[in-house]
């Protein structure tokens, strides 16, 4: 396993060059590299540094750099030249006019589903009010699939896959979920085999039509799979979805093996595995005293993690742009010294803000210079009421203004795992 965790561990590490100019003139200098592919064809782009975006055609059609920056960067030498060109492509492609059908009748045979992040669609949101956009009236239609994934309904063609904006749905009557039965059929006639036996108890999509992770809801496909145990699956990304028991030692080490090479890979769905029960996927981890806990327990946190480094920074983008004074908190990893499975942490100030999700929380004193680290289950039965759930946010967070008092700090304290007096701040 320690091979595992080294690389796991590095790619939890932050990217990019020590001085932020390097980092800088890298994202400049991939958008006018780019942007002048674009001109070659007639395609004129305005570069937008702040939001790291190219504007077609005068600003009507905005494309977002950041995810395909981050593609090109993690590529090998050798491909990145076709990913430039693939970015090129596909802003082309986006900012031609809309192959949806206008009738639902011809509509229909096109309908596929994917998955996706439930995180992927709130930051999406978040980029388009920063650019001035309403995304209640753009966003995809979206059905919640497990706690972090959904599954969108996208308009396949030979050329384009299209994700479709609610309000065309609503145009064509076919409700979010009416529509996802439709589009999950479709893929279900597409390949009459969708799992394809590996050894060991495990099983892949294996049709290569950028569809294998949404073969996820086949749930009763999955279901029949010969398994040891609950199926547990991984959707890593759009070509990738493992499935195994959640018995099968082996078949769990393969679907580790599999999240690795998904880290390498650009487009992440998820690196946190979710387990079939009652035909509805939930997140999973193994127990306690499972031999894989850690390595799985890591692969979650590395998830979340991505998705909340993200939020942040846009959140604290909206503060700024509003005239907002509300601290966002940072979701970090807290590893123990005799080295034992490590805990997603935050810190709750004295100052009125935004809690991520995490396993351990620094709780500062109202008036001291100190702070007790407070397991989450705790802090959620004995302080939970002063903790408002942000429902518009995924990953989850909690609004607070302050911290507890003194009566409730003490009591906390009672419960802590740490208590760290902070020292006084040089001149």
């Amino acid at each position: 396993m320690s091979q595992f965790f080294s690389k796991l561990l590095k790619q939890m590490q932050p990217e990019g060059p020590d001085d932020p100019a390097s980092e800088q003139d890298a994202r400049d200098w991939f958008a006018v590299r780019v942007q002048s592919i674009l001109a070659t064809v007639g395609v004129a782009a305005e570069y937008d540094v702040e939001q790291f975006a190219l504007r077609i055609g005068g600003g009507g059609c905005v494309s977002w750099l950041g995810n395909r920056f981050d593609e090109y960067r993690g590529a090998p030498a050798e491909d990145r030249e076709d990913i430039l060109l693939h970015v090129a492509r596909g802003i082309v492609e986006a900012s031609h006019a809309s192959p949806l059908a206008p009738r639902v009748e011809d509509a229909r045979p096109h309908l596929r589903p994917r998955i996706r992040q439930r995180a992927q669609l709130v930051i999406l949101g978040l980029q388009m009010e920063a650019d001035g956009l309403d995304p209640d009236d753009v966003l995809h239609a979206f059905v919640p699939v497990s706690d972090d994934l959904g599954a969108e309904v996208v308009y396949d063609t030979p050329t384009h896959i299209v994700s479709i904006p609610g309000d065309r749905l609503a145009a064509w009557g076919l409700p979010p979920d009416e529509a996802l039965r439709v589009a999950v059929d479709n893929l279900r006639a597409s390949t009459p085999r969708p799992f394809v036996h590996r050894g060991d108890g495990v099983w892949m999509a294996d049709a290569g039509d950028s569809y294998d992770s949404a073969r996820l809801l086949l749930t009763d496909e999955i279901a029949a799979l010969p398994l040891d145990g609950e199926p547990v699956a991984l959707p890593a990304n759009r070509d990738t979805l493992v499935v195994t028991g959640a018995d099968n030692i082996g078949g769990l080490y393969r679907v580790l093996e599999e999240a690795m090479r998904a880290i390498d890979r650009p487009r992440i769905n998820t690196l946190q595995p979710v387990v079939l029960r009652q035909g509805r996927w939930q997140d999973w981890l193994p127990a306690a005293s499972h031999p894989m806990r850690e390595a799985f327990g890591e692969l979650a946190m590395l998830t979340r993690g991505t998705s909340y480094a993200v939020l942040k920074d846009l959140l604290v983008a909206r503060h700024e742009r509003d005239g907002v004074d509300l601290f966002v908190a940072s979701y970090g990893m807290f590893r123990q010294k005799d080295g034992r499975t490590p805990f997603s942490h935050a810190i709750w100030p004295r100052v009125r803000g935004l809690l991520p999700e995490a396993d351990l929380v620094s709780v500062f004193h109202p008036d001291d210079p100190r702070y007790i680290v407070v397991p989450r289950p705790v802090l959620l039965r004995m302080a939970g009421h002063l903790l408002d759930p942000v429902p518009e946010l995924h990953p989850p967070y909690h609004a607070f203004d302050g911290v507890p008092d003194v009566r409730l700090w003490n009591a906390l304290r009672e419960h802590a795992v740490r208590e760290v007096v902070v020292p006084p701040q040089g001149p």
